[in-house]
């Protein structure tokens, strides 16, 4: 019992860390999705295209683990497959700045019934095992809290028979995230409060398929030069976008289409 009390109470201060970050981050969030010549801005651009092209033959339930500033969310509902949308994200302002781009994005004339939750998905996974969605968002989300098979149980459990997962992660076997990770990792704990999480790629694929899913599609992008926007942006930008199919195969980001395995539907 006392290791499990001092697991909760670790988890709790990791949870009000990284609200606190993302609070505090909410505009420099959300510039990265502006059409700068930065490699960082486009890699988050290519999330959200790969996202899109991802969720485009799926409609109806949406949920959304964490929403950060909302671009990504608002994109995938404008293409009116979904008739409802439940926003959760553990930051009462990024979820205010959420709703309120996401609405603006929809427009009056969507007839989409949307929910907005100010909690973490661990809680909500567990208050909500009965609810099914047909698409569930898990982008950006896992870097900052780990714990990934857990998440993955907790997101199982509310899919839709047909339904799917759209799991982003950072690979850390990618030569650039380790020497990143080496170089800011202690600095970045001393001033968060928490530690940036990335697994490797067989990681990821053995956990998916412990948790009874199956990857249906991936797409894998990001060169991610280390320090690239700090020592040139404008270069960093060139390179991202010229070596795309590269990254295609060797890139630092990839984000996965996890459905059912058929024996566990």
């Amino acid at each position: 019992m006392k290791i499990e009390n001092l697991m909760a109470r670790s988890n709790n201060l990791e949870t009000q860390a990284v609200e606190k970050y993302f609070t505090n981050a909410i505009e420099n969030y959300s510039g990265l999705f502006l059409a700068k010549r930065r490699g960082k801005n486009f890699e988050f651009r290519q999330r959200l295209v790969f996202a899109n092209e991802m969720a485009n033959a799926i409609g109806g339930s949406l949920l959304d683990c964490a929403a950060g500033s909302g671009e990504i969310t608002a994109s995938i509902l404008q293409k009116e497959h979904f008739t409802q949308a439940t926003v959760v994200d553990l930051s009462p302002r990024m979820l205010d700045f959420a709703s309120r781009q996401i609405k603006t994005a929809l427009g009056t004339q969507r007839s989409i019934k949307l929910q907005f939750v100010n909690t973490d998905i661990f809680r909500f996974a567990e208050e909500n095992a009965d609810r099914r969605f047909n698409v569930i968002l898990c982008l950006g989300l896992i870097a900052h809290t780990g714990r990934l098979p857990e998440l993955l149980s907790g997101l199982k459990r509310m899919l839709h028979q047909d339904g799917a997962i759209l799991l982003q992660s950072t690979l850390a076997d990618h030569l650039g995230v380790r020497i990143h990770h080496t170089l800011t990792e202690k600095r970045y704990m001393r001033r968060q409060g928490y530690r940036i999480s990335s697994f490797r790629r067989r990681d990821i694929l053995q956990a998916v398929r412990n948790a009874g899913l199956v990857v249906a599609a991936q797409r894998r992008f990001a060169l991610a030069i280390p320090f690239g926007d700090k020592i040139w942006a404008a270069a960093n930008y060139y390179l991202e976008r010229t070596f795309q199919h590269w990254a295609g195969s060797h890139g630092a980001e990839e984000i996965y289409l996890l459905k059912l395995d058929g024996g566990n539907k």
